[in-house]
C-alpha cells in the first residue's frame, strides 16, 4: 500500500496483483532541483579542473541528505576510478555541497595546487592525507597549506 501511495506500483483487483507503474516516475517525487554539471572531476591521480557549465540535471531536493543547504549543490562528471570501492564509477555525476570544512572520512572534492580531485579526507599527522577507495592508487599525502577543500559529496547520480 506504501508503494502505491508513492506511485510506484499499481493494484488490480486480484489477490496479491502488483504491477509497475509505467511512468516509473513516483507521484510524490517533485524534480524542482536544477543542479549545473560544472565540469568533470578527477576519481584518479588529480587533473586539472575543467571549470565550465556542460548542463544541467533535474533532482528531487528531498532525496540529498538534511543540512546540505546554503550554497546551491553542484554536479561534477566523474573521470577516473580511483573511488570504485565506494561506488563511484567514471561518468557518474557527483551532486557537491560546496563548502570549505569537511569532516574526517568524507568524500570530499579537493583542489590541490589548482588540480582537483574526490577522495576520503582523512588527517595525518603534519598533512592532509586524500584516500582512494581502490587499491590501484596510493594515498596522496599533503601539507595543509596546500589543500583547499571545495565541497563534500551528498549524492551521486548515475545514467543507466
Amino acid at each position: 500500500r506504501a508503494l502505491q501511495r508513492k506511485g510506484f506500483v499499481d493494484r488490480s483487483t486480484k489477490a496479491r496483483s502488483l504491477t509497475l507503474t509505467k511512468t516509473r516516475k513516483p507521484k510524490h517525487l517533485s524534480l524542482s532541483l536544477s543542479i549545473p554539471i560544472l565540469g568533470r572531476i578527477s576519481a584518479g591521480l588529480p587533473l586539472l579542473a575543467e571549470a565550465n557549465v556542460e548542463g544541467q540535471f533535474q533532482m528531487d531536493p528531498g532525496l540529498l541528505p538534511r543540512g546540505t543547504g546554503g550554497h546551491a549543490p553542484f554536479g561534477l562528471r566523474v573521470k577516473g576510478d580511483s573511488m570504485i570501492d565506494a561506488g563511484i564509477l567514471e561518468d557518474d555525476l557527483l551532486v557537491v555541497k560546496q563548502t570549505e570544512t569537511a569532516r574526517i572520512g568524507d568524500i570530499v572534492v579537493a583542489l590541490v595546487e589548482d588540480e582537483a580531485t574526490v577522495k576520503y579526507l582523512h588527517l595525518g599527522e603534519k598533512t592532509i592525507e586524500l584516500r582512494p577507495a581502490n587499491k590501484k592508487y596510493k594515498v596522496q599525502r599533503y601539507p595543509y597549506d596546500q589543500v583547499k577543500i571545495q565541497g563534500v559529496v551528498v549524492a551521486l547520480h548515475r545514467s543507466m
